[in-house]
């Protein structure tokens, strides 16, 4: 394992971080201060099960086809406890340049004097440019393949992509695109299902939600929208991160979701801005049928 991978979480001033693949020993800043990163270790040998029901230790090698390691032993939760061990190693911690430190943060190992990104999961703001910012989007994003769906599927995949500028200033340009959790919507309204009301038992779409029910400013933004049908995908790198193949979805209510900092994030571009930004796509960029193996792949 590397050394992110033994000391996953950080504490930093009640912010949990978690540890990323990112190496970013250029990017480090000023120092925050030394602090204690954790991990978990297994302190047993994982035992597999193969096709015949057969116990296949850890150290052991498959004989052929037929001991192939298909599925995990399941230790029992009262051994749970004793199996696994905490470790704490106390760490540097810095400011990544230009990164908003509720955002993300270097932590410096001593042993290999390497800086490891940490991203907080958690991270959350009310608007685009306020994200784009903490995250400098534009200097860590990269953009890779096109997807075009119809009917729910993934049916076109572009030859050639788009710069990261090109997508910051026709999808995002914007001023002041709200942000949400995606999880703080109601599940009915990701879906684009009929909701009654709760009042006269009609049915409304687009989505009513009752606000004791769902985050005030949740449930006050979406009552007179839907989240609509997914009509693009865009797979990308965060290279901060080091997280390959990351997602941005378009959709025709209006929505432009993303996993961007390892948690579903919601923007709101509008209607206008969406059919324009697929207008865009197909007029600049040549794009092809996809094979069904293809489709099932490269789903993002």
């Amino acid at each position: 394992m590397q050394i992110y991978e033994k000391y996953v979480w950080l504490n930093l001033d009640g912010i949990n971080y978690t540890s990323t693949a990112g190496e970013c020993s250029n990017e480090a800043g000023q120092l925050i201060g030394v602090y204690t990163a954790e991990g978990m270790e297994d302190t047993q040998p994982v035992e597999y099960i193969n096709t015949s029901g057969k116990l296949i230790g850890a150290s052991a090698e498959a004989s052929g086809a037929e001991d192939k390691l298909v599925n995990h032993y399941i230790i029992p939760i009262q051994e749970q406890g004793e199996r696994y061990v905490k470790h704490e190693k106390m760490v540097r911690v810095y400011e990544i340049a230009g990164v908003s430190r509720d955002f993300a943060v270097a932590v410096q190992f001593d042993e290999t004097g390497e800086y490891y990104a940490y991203c907080n999961i958690s991270y959350t703001t009310d608007s685009y440019s306020l994200f784009s910012d903490a995250c400098q989007l534009e200097k860590y994003l990269e953009v890779n393949r096109i997807y075009l769906y119809e009917d729910g599927d993934a049916k076109y995949v572009s030859e050639g992509g788009i710069s990261t500028q090109m997508l910051t200033d026709t999808l995002f340009s914007g001023e002041d695109l709200p942000m949400f959790l995606t999880e703080d919507f109601p599940a009915e309204f990701l879906q684009g299902k009929v909701i009654s009301d709760g009042q006269t038992g009609k049915g409304t779409k687009p989505y009513n939600p009752n606000p004791t029910e769902v985050p005030g400013r949740v449930a006050e933004f979406c009552k007179d929208k839907e989240y609509g049908k997914r009509l693009a995908s865009i797979s990308a790198d965060y290279k901060l991160f080091e997280n390959k193949n990351i997602r941005i979805a378009i959709y025709s209510g209006g929505f432009v979701s993303t996993n961007i900092g390892m948690s579903g994030k919601s923007f709101f571009v509008g209607k206008e801005v969406v059919e324009d930004f697929i207008s865009i796509l197909k007029e600049n960029l040549k794009f092809s049928t996809m094979e069904e193996g293809e489709e099932q792949k490269n789903k993002v």
